[in-house]
């Protein structure tokens, strides 16, 4: 094998500016006749038939796949591809010589038939609600609606859409043209109640800018303290540590430095009572709110956090 995958090297080399003819000119024609054998055997029985010689990549080409031929004073050329039909094989001739090769994989299959969705979302009253996202199933395409309400998204044949909005439930749609989407407020989102100043409030009620997480939202967070439970769960609030090492201090900052003359670290009141968030277990915690601007915090003054 090895001194015919040698030649094989060389071969191409050679023939770079060569044309393949088969079927042409004065082709040898043989008789042969086998059924379900090895190819390998094939090609010996060809070889020493026809007295062509046969070369190929022994890594690459698989001989222990079964042929057939019934050939009776056939072209050379025909023989071979009627040989080769059931195989991954192609061949050229020259000279006496046949060289085996892979054919080509055939293309992927074309991808399904895409589709343009688009429709119009609103409330309950009938009002367009701008900037609801729209995501397919997948997550993998989405937009959002314009200052009317509408939205156009392609996207695969039989996808469906996702429509979230703050403060309504999402919906799950199958995309089509000229979707009419109505969403309905989320009434467990609105009954929340959170911390605000020395009371609580409603969130269908408040106007400020607030973040609230509960306990179910930490529970299942395998962390030693409060302030590495709340990292990435709470838009805004930046958490950072001096460093890596155990009892690290947490620094926590809302939105940003807010004063060139102070540190930017908001209050921390835990119960009411300012306190240290890394002192606090956070399997004790019921709730955490976040206080983000000056309408919702204006009552602590200039450090917007409640915990």
């Amino acid at each position: 094998m090895k001194s015919r995958l040698f030649l094989v090297t060389f071969l191409l080399v050679l023939w770079g500016g060569v044309t393949f003819g088969q079927g042409r000119g004065t082709e040898k024609r043989i008789t042969a006749s086998f059924s379900g054998i090895p190819l390998s055997e094939a090609i010996g029985t060809i070889e020493k038939t026809s007295g062509y010689t046969f070369f190929y990549d022994a890594k690459k080409t698989d001989l222990t796949q079964k042929v057939s031929l019934s050939a009776r004073n056939m072209p050379i050329a025909e023989a071979i591809s009627s040989m080769l039909k059931t195989t991954n094989l192609g061949f050229e001739i020259a000279n006496m010589q046949v060289v085996l090769f892979l054919k080509e994989k055939k293309p992927a299959a074309p991808q399904s038939k895409e589709i343009d969705a688009t429709g119009k979302v609103t409330d309950h009253e009938g009002n367009p609600l701008v900037g609801v996202t729209v995501v397919t199933e997948t997550g993998n395409r989405g937009t959002t609606t314009g200052n009317d309400g509408r939205f156009f998204i392609r996207v695969p044949q039989g996808a469906y859409l996702i429509f979230s909005y703050l403060g309504y439930e999402n919906q799950t749609l199958k995309a089509v043209l000229g979707m009419s989407v109505t969403l309905k407020e989320d009434s467990k989102s609105m009954e929340a109640v959170v911390v605000v100043g020395y009371g609580t409030q409603k969130k269908a009620n408040l106007l400020g800018a607030v973040s609230q997480v509960t306990s179910e939202e930490l529970k299942d967070r395998p962390v030693s303290s409060l302030g590495k439970a709340l990292q990435g769960v709470i838009p805004n609030l930046n958490i950072t540590y001096g460093s890596g090492l155990p009892g690290a201090e947490t620094n926590l900052n809302i939105r940003g430095v807010a004063s060139i003359n102070g540190s930017g670290a908001p209050l921390v009141l835990i119960d009411g009572i300012e306190g240290n968030i890394d002192r606090v277990n956070p399997n004790d915690v019921e709730s955490v709110s976040v206080l983000k601007d000056a309408a919702s915090a204006a009552i602590y003054g200039a450090a917007p956090v409640s915990a």
